[in-house]
């Protein structure tokens, strides 16, 4: 993955208000940069880590750039039809020579 892009709460009162985009640059040991005005601009290596803190009110959702692999933890006691939040987001991919997939 290249960039991922989520709505997340740039001012703590609950509701996602900024599309963020997340951009990883794979070179050396990795890092993570960002758009947004209330998150540190940049974290090394390839693992995102989103929480309330964050401005993701939804739980903890943990995204590897390196694999694609990500875990979504809801916050609380999550209930079987009883909530009707969803989680989306868009993702670039980014073509590595050459490509471990192949």
């Amino acid at each position: 993955m290249q960039t991922i892009t989520l709505t997340l709460d740039s001012d703590g009162n609950g509701t996602p208000d900024q599309n963020v985009v997340f951009t990883y640059n794979p070179a050396a040991d990795g890092q993570i940069s960002n758009n947004s005005s209330f998150l540190p601009p940049t974290v090394t290596g390839s693992l995102l880590t989103l929480d309330s803190s964050s401005g993701f009110g939804m739980g903890t959702l943990t995204f590897n750039f390196s694999s694609g692999d990500y875990t979504f933890f809801t916050a609380g006691s999550a209930q079987s039809g009883t909530a009707s939040r969803s989680i989306s987001w868009h993702a670039t991919m980014m073509e590595t020579s050459p490509c471990p997939r192949r």
